[in-house]
């Protein structure tokens, strides 16, 4: 049998055309969205620093008050008791520097699992 029509080979072409075009735009579309947006991906945070905490923790009021009264408690102490009333303030400040190295470290535990969510 002859072919009577020549729109055969046409018409595979035109389809081609309406299938391609769309995906094409498409493809366009999100060649912009990605070059204007970024790629999609978890900013990645700064290491936690265990300096920082300790010295976050140290800054806080309370052991700045403790710290202060430390400091006074052994100067009065060692101008009315003598040497034994110095060693009262120091101990104050080597106890309150323990404690604040032991919420520095839970601080810091803390902020670390904090950032690897």
């Amino acid at each position: 049998m002859r072919k009577t029509s020549s729109a055969g080979p046409m018409c595979k072409s035109s389809l081609k055309i309406i299938i391609l075009f769309p995906v094409s735009i498409i493809n366009k579309f999100i060649l912009v969205f990605f070059h204007r947006f970024g790629k999609n991906a978890k900013p990645v945070d700064p290491p936690v620093d265990f300096l920082s905490s300790v010295k976050d923790v140290a800054y806080e009021k309370q052991w700045l008050f403790v710290g202060g009264s430390a400091i006074f408690s052994g100067i009065f102490g060692w101008i009315g008791i003598g040497p034994g009333g110095l060693l009262e303030g120091i101990s104050i400040i080597i106890a309150s520097i323990f404690i604040i190295i032991i919420s520095a470290i839970a601080d810091f535990f803390k902020d670390k699992k904090f950032t690897e969510l």
